[in-house]
């Protein structure tokens, strides 16, 4: 469970961050390649824990 809710802020801290560059609110060239990086390791992650 507390792996689960782990995931989750890291989730909402990296989708905060992607969503800053999408909604114009940061350049795309400011993007570091982690952070979409960050992304996809949250969402295999999540994935995992979800997947029957």
């Amino acid at each position: 469970m507390n792996e689960a809710i782990g995931l989750v802020r890291l989730a909402r801290h990296v989708y905060s961050k992607s969503s800053d560059v999408l909604h114009g609110r940061s350049s795309m060239l400011n993007l570091p390649e982690a952070a979409s990086r960050e992304w996809r390791l949250v969402v295999e992650q999540l994935e995992a824990i979800i997947a029957p």
